[in-house]
């Protein structure tokens, strides 16, 4: 039954392996931050980065120790280990506190992958924001996820725990993922002490906070995505799996809009497959992205790490942004 899972819900239980250039030794890059330490940061080597071809070559610093340098040179990749998860995170320019975007991966892909494929970190630190990227719990390069249970051991506490020491320049924060890392993010901004400004999810439907609380969104689904299906048939496989499962996607932005206090609704349409929903009069802005025959897949993504038709007629990761920049206070 697990197989079968896996294979639905990935298309397999190992995706292309990372660059191993980029597989960063948890014995040789240790960083184990706690509250209210200080971490002396080490020395540092730049190492290239080879991406995908439709991106240039970026260059990786490599920390051995020490919270993310917030001073850092703008735009270039900083990894490292914190409390024994991998992690990228970019800077912008410019000195005090910077809103930062954290970045989920899909069930069984890294932080890397998921920042290559979705190339959201160069263009965020260009708009201003910091953007970190973990890598889930579990075996890597296998079975990777992120735990949507809760609790006091859950992936929320590992960030809560994690994000006020290791990024010290953090200013609001703004959570995103795709597919089991989409709804991670909204579970994260749900339930996360670091309060959450607003969330955005590709390939994944989930239902409002339980409390009631309402929170901005903004979705995107294609309708032909055969491992979180835009209907939501089948999606008790993802519950099996990951514990939570992944209702209809057009049910489950309705259901954020009416407890977002929305009270009525347009849509546009954006090219030949591509329609947009956005609500109005709403406390808490809210909209979705409804891909026609659009996979399981980042939209305006050239990476050839897709599930599926990815439509080029919108870039989710420049759409992000701008939802986040209209959030910010």
């Amino acid at each position: 039954m697990i197989a079968l899972a896996c294979m639905m819900l990935v298309g397999a239980c190992s995706e292309t392996p990372s660059d191993p250039a980029h597989q960063i030794s948890s014995s040789s890059s240790s960083l184990l931050v706690m509250p209210g330490e200080t971490s002396t940061s080490g020395p540092t080597t730049s190492i290239p980065s080879t991406t995908s071809s439709n991106r240039a070559t970026t260059t990786t610093t490599l920390r051995s120790t020490g919270p993310i340098d917030c001073e850092g040179e703008p735009g270039v990749w900083q990894e490292g280990v914190a409390n024994g998860r991998l992690f990228r995170a970019i800077v912008p320019a410019g000195a005090g506190n910077h809103p930062v975007i954290l970045e989920f991966h899909g069930f069984a892909g890294t932080a890397f992958e998921q920042s290559e494929v979705s190339g959201l970190g160069e263009l965020a630190a260009d708009a201003g924001f910091a953007v970190v990227v973990f890598d889930g719990q579990g075996q890597p390069g296998r079975s990777l996820r992120w735990d949507l249970d809760g609790g006091f051991d859950s992936d929320v506490a590992f960030i809560d725990f994690t994000m006020p020491a290791l990024l010290p320049c953090a200013g609001p924060v703004f959570a995103t993922g795709f597919s089991n890392g989409a709804a991670f993010a909204s579970v994260l901004g749900c339930e996360s002490e670091l309060e959450v400004i607003a969330v955005a999810t590709v390939s994944w439907a989930t239902e409002p906070c339980d409390d009631g609380s309402r929170l901005p969104i903004v979705a995107f689904h294609g309708t032909a995505d055969g491992t979180v299906p835009f209907d939501g048939d089948g999606n008790d496989v993802l519950e099996f799996l990951l514990g939570l499962g992944s209702g209809p996607a057009e049910a489950a932005i309705g259901d954020w809009a009416r407890q977002n206090g929305c009270t009525d609704f347009t849509v546009n349409q954006i090219g030949p497959d591509v329609e947009y929903t956005q609500w109005v009069g709403c406390e808490a802005e809210t909209g979705f992205y409804r891909i026609i025959n659009g996979g399981h897949s980042w939209p305006g993504s050239e990476a050839e790490v897709q599930f599926g038709a990815t439509t080029q007629t919108i870039v989710a990761s420049s759409l992000i942004i701008e939802f986040f920049l209209a959030q910010l206070p």
